[in-house]
């Protein structure tokens, strides 16, 4: 379990903590956001489709991650860490030439974000 301190710093950046949104215009651009369905990807999904100034670039956020209450096996891993680390990481490796690509065909910035959280201190102390 995570310790006084730790919760303190989750709660106060939660509470007092501002979002960074870019000041930029998305429009035409090309973003995927995988794990959009709830949590920090749903939250940076809606931020992308907000109107902005102008700029040119093509982002990729990983962000998908699975919690389970029991364990299994994936790949011969324990499941969790097959999706929420090995996966990702592979996604991640899988789509840098295409960022790249994009870069130097049209002259623009891309982004790789892998995303996480504090959220893996609250876990049972059996579980870690």
């Amino acid at each position: 379990m995570p310790n006084v301190s730790d919760i303190y710093r989750m709660l106060s950046g939660q509470a007092f903590g501002a979002t960074y949104v870019p000041t930029v215009d998305l429009s035409g651009k090309t973003i995927v956001v995988t794990g959009a369905n709830t949590g920090l990807g749903l939250d940076a999904a809606k931020h992308f489709e907000c109107g902005r100034n102008s700029a040119d670039w093509m982002v990729f956020v990983c962000n998908a991650v699975v919690e389970l209450k029991n364990f299994e096996l994936a790949e011969g891993l324990e499941r969790t860490l097959t999706i929420n680390v090995v996966s990702t990481y592979l996604l991640a490796i899988a789509v840098l030439p295409k960022l790249q690509e994009t870069a130097d065909t049209h002259s623009v910035d891309t982004r790789l974000t892998l995303v996480g959280s504090i959220i893996h201190v609250f876990a049972p102390d059996k579980q870690l």
